[in-house]
């Protein structure tokens, strides 16, 4: 049965997430050669980012925050440890870089918990966008490590989206105090709370992809000003020259015999999706029959809610009806794939069939 999800403050915990440090008087330089964001020094609130893969690909999407520990002073990297084919361990990939700089990597899984809280959050500040030329759009904030950081070094806002609220840093089996003025939710909730918003996390949805084709500019991760970083290349010419073909856009799953349900609901009876799975693409004025050519993606679902790899030249064709996503279950059940446009997305993001971009 669908249930509507109700806009109330929850306080839950992030899966999926471990932390090392990084620390020495190198840090700052270290790092920048490595992360599509500048890495400020000394450390100055926390921010989202990106390791790439020397072909521009993802490996890492981590929030760095600021590290103090007696004399140690750096950062700490919150990232997804789930290993993969395409990712090194992060530990041992930064070890690699390290050379000469003057630089600790400490591994530090056992040290803290990552938790989030949203719907009674801290003032989010204004926001405005830069475009590229074909698709590639960047926020813009007046200060943007302060529009990030709070006064709290274990606090900050995740501008990743309009309404993500913020991250929380708790030592290992502590709870932040936002669990006494906020519901107390479970992983799952905080998932899905982060699909609603078109928020994809982690090697199971980002790894092994550009990180433009995966929202990452939209949210933050990519500062296509900065100097030379690993994966910087061909990050920077799609910015200027290329053309954002593909997105990760939030989706609803429904019953192959059913009509679609109302927004931003759920449907806690239809079998998560935990690994990225092709979509059929069926054309409806062709008597129903499967597509040529590159398929969509679901990324990963549950509760009926899902990310979805989507590509342009497909949208106009979904959002007339004359093309229709299906996928099947494990038990073999059938279902049905709609997608739909995050509210706080501008309409540039919105790439046309033509390779030019929404007015």
């Amino acid at each position: 049965m669908a249930a509507r999800v109700v806009h109330r403050a929850v306080c839950a915990r992030v899966p999926n997430r471990a932390l090392l440090a990084v620390t020495g008087t190198n840090t700052a330089q270290f790092l920048n050669g490595l992360v599509s964001t500048t890495v400020p020094w000394p450390p100055n609130g926390g921010f989202y980012s990106t390791f790439l893969a020397a072909n521009g690909k993802m490996l890492y999407d981590v929030f760095l925050w600021p590290f103090r520990d007696g004399t140690r002073e750096g950062y700490l990297i919150d990232y997804d440890p789930r290993s993969t084919e395409d990712a090194p361990p992060l530990d041992a990939m930064l070890k690699k870089h390290v050379l000469r700089s003057r630089v600790k990597v400490q591994p530090l899984q056992d040290e803290y918990d990552v938790w989030t809280a949203w719907g009674g959050e801290l003032n989010e500040p204004t926001r405005s966008w830069r475009y590229g030329s074909q698709g590639a759009v960047e926020p813009i904030f007046e200060d943007k490590l302060a529009a990030w950081s709070t006064q709290d070094d274990k606090r900050l806002r995740d501008l990743r989206a309009v309404g993500m609220g913020h991250r929380i840093l708790t030592k290992k089996g502590e709870e932040p105090e936002e669990t006494k003025s906020h519901d107390k939710g479970t992983e799952e909730d905080y998932t899905v709370h982060r699909i609603l918003h078109g928020v994809p996390e982690g090697s199971v949805e980002l790894v092994n992809s550009l990180p433009l084709n995966s929202n990452v500019d939209l949210m933050g991760g990519v500062d296509f000003r900065k100097g030379c970083y690993v994966g910087q290349e061909l990050t920077v010419r799609t910015y200027y020259t290329g053309v954002v073909r593909r997105r990760i856009y939030p989706v609803q799953l429904y019953p192959e015999n059913q009509s679609p349900r109302e927004p931003e609901t759920t449907d806690a009876s239809i079998p998560p999706f935990s690994k990225p799975i092709s979509i059929t693409l069926t054309n409806v004025k062709n008597d129903g029959k499967p597509e040529r050519g590159t398929r969509p993606k679901l990324l990963t679902s549950i509760r009926g809610v899902g990310l979805a790899a989507l590509r342009s030249a497909q949208l106009g064709a979904l959002d007339k009806g004359e093309l229709e996503m299906r996928v099947n279950s494990d038990s073999g059940d059938t279902f049905r794939v709609r997608h739909w446009v995050p509210s706080w997305w501008p309409q540039q993001a919105i790439v046309l069939d033509d390779g030019g971009v929404t007015a």
